[in-house]
Order: structure tokens, then sequence, then C-alpha cells
């Protein structure tokens, strides 16, 4: 198991977000993560290098919402597919991240195959 860092939301502090395991990182995700305007999930572009890097093929999302739910992409969508968001850190740092929407991502069950 490898953890994965990225930046807390705008603040320029570096937090451990999820853990690679088997081809697979898993992060979870609380409500606020969640982009409205692009109906998706974000994930820093220097961490997709880093995922990349460790062959990670795909990435579970498990979500905190009103329920919790789980979501499942593959690793270049975010690349291929996801929205560029810049993310305005501390400090006048850029943190540039993929959006991908919902309609690129399986939604899966406790139990389901990744």
């Amino acid at each position: 198991m490898v953890r994965v860092d990225a930046f807390k939301g705008c603040s320029s502090e570096r937090v451990g977000i999820g853990i690679v395991e088997n081809e697979i990182c898993k992060i979870i995700k609380k409500k606020n993560h969640f982009f409205l305007k692009y109906q998706g999930f974000g994930l820093s572009i220097e961490t997709h290098k880093e995922l990349v890097n460790q062959k990670v093929k795909k990435v579970l999302f498990i979500y905190l919402g009103q329920k919790v739910r789980y979501y499942v992409a593959r690793l270049e969508d975010f690349k291929q597919k996801g929205i560029v968001y810049e993310n305005k850190v501390e400090g006048g740092i850029i943190d540039l991240q993929y959006i991908l929407p919902k309609s690129f991502m399986k939604e899966k069950q406790v139990g389901d195959k990744i």
C-alpha cells in the first residue's frame, strides 16, 4: 500500500487523500469535493502523474454524500476526457486538476469487482 498526497483544498498544506493497492487508487471524497458545475470529481494533474508512475489503472472514489456511493474510473480517462480546472492555492500556487464527470465513471456496489 502506498499513500497518495495532494493539496488540501485551497491551502498550501499537502495531506493524504488515498492509498494505492493492486493498481487501484482508493480516494475518499466528501460532499464538498463534488464539482456541481462539472458533475464530477477532481484529481490533481500532479497526483495523476504520480499515479501513472505507480502503474495505477483505476481510481475508486468513495463518496460520502447523503449516502455512501462508489465510483470507478480509468486513470487514463482523467487526461483524455477530463476538464482542466485551475485550483488557486495559498501563496499564488495554481494546482491544475482534471475534473472527470460522473458520466465517464461506473457506479459500483459493495462487493462488486472493480
